[in-house]
């Protein structure tokens, strides 16, 4: 009896079972439209417009899903994780330039580049999800991103702290990526 309330078609288990594979099919589909580095941006708007459809139950299809979604937001998408790269790329020359002559991380230059790498992780934070979401112009933008991460600091702090583990890691321990 209960074997079948569990084989069930719809049952819940079935149903995670199913919505795992989905994620596992909107990942793949992640990675395979990011082998071009500049579609990055378009990829994450489009991973998190999937990933908002399959919250509401609204897919029928993944892939197509994830496709036209990157096609809609291909453009200022691109445009937003251009920038970001290029930031990312002045901050991480900056950085090294102040390792290498020892300047400590207290002197305003260095203070300055940590505020832009906090910055930076702001925008990587929000800005792909509400492109996602939103039909939001990119000056309305950044500004839409500061005012959510004021208005949830804590949580703000978190995600940036959880999206940057992967960065510090690969900085203090790069035995972990060989």
């Amino acid at each position: 009896m209960k074997m079948k309330r569990w084989l069930d078609p719809y049952s819940s288990v079935l149903d995670k079972l199913a919505l795992i594979m989905d994620l596992i099919i909107l990942n793949i589909c992640f990675l395979l439209s990011s082998v071009l580095l500049f579609t990055v941006g378009a990829a994450l708007s489009a991973m998190y417009c999937t990933a908002y459809k399959l919250n509401d139950r609204s897919v029928n299809s993944v892939c197509k899903t994830f496709f036209a979604a990157f096609w809609d937001n291909l453009k200022r998408s691109t445009l937003v994780w251009v920038g970001v790269v290029l930031a990312g790329a002045l901050v991480a020359v900056d950085i090294l330039y102040i390792m290498q002559h020892c300047i400590p991380l207290y002197h305003p230059l260095g203070l300055a580049m940590l505020l832009v790498a906090l910055l930076l992780g702001i925008v990587l934070t929000y800005a792909f999800p509400i492109l996602a979401r939103f039909d939001c112009p990119l000056k309305n933008l950044l500004s839409t991103c500061f005012s959510l991460f004021v208005l949830h600091l804590p949580t703000s702090l978190a995600a940036i702290a959880v999206n940057c583990l992967p960065l510090l890691l690969l900085w203090f321990v790069p035995r972990l990526f060989i």
